[in-house]
C-alpha cells in the first residue's frame, strides 16, 4: 500500500486515491513536518497502521489519523484488487491495438 500523508487534500484527489490504490493521511502541519525525517541522515521511512489508524515517523512518534470506515475497507482490498473505474485499462488496451493495426496514426 501507497501513502501520501500531507496537511489537507482536494476532495476530488482524496476519493480518486482510494480508487487507484493509495492512501490519502491528513494530519495537522506540524505532525506532517514532524513525520518527514529530515535530520535522520536516512530516507525517511514511515509505518502506517490501517487498523489503528496511525502513522509512525522514524523518530518512533506516533499519529493518528481519522479514515471512513468504506475507504478503509476499500484500503485493505487494494492490495488484492487495483479498481479501474474509469477504463484506463481497456483505454490503454484500444490504443495498443490501434497503433499496431494502423501505425501511421501514432505521428498525425
Amino acid at each position: 500500500m501507497r501513502c501520501v500523508v500531507a496537511p489537507s487534500f482536494a476532495d476530488i484527489f482524496y476519493n480518486n486515491c482510494f480508487q487507484n490504490g493509495l492512501l490519502p493521511v491528513a494530519l495537522p502541519a506540524e505532525q506532517v513536518r514532524h513525520s518527514d525525517g529530515r535530520g535522520q541522515g536516512r530516507q525517511p521511512r514511515l509505518a502506517i497502521d490501517l487498523e489503528s489508524q496511525t502513522v509512525t515517523a522514524p523518530s518512533g512518534a506516533a499519529f493518528h489519523f481519522d479514515i471512513d470506515p468504506a475507504a478503509r475497507k476499500s484500503c485493505s482490498r487494494a492490495g488484492r484488487h487495483r479498481r479501474d473505474p474509469a477504463g484506463v485499462g481497456a483505454i490503454d488496451t484500444f490504443e495498443q491495438r490501434l497503433a499496431l493495426s494502423k501505425p501511421w496514426l501514432e505521428h498525425a
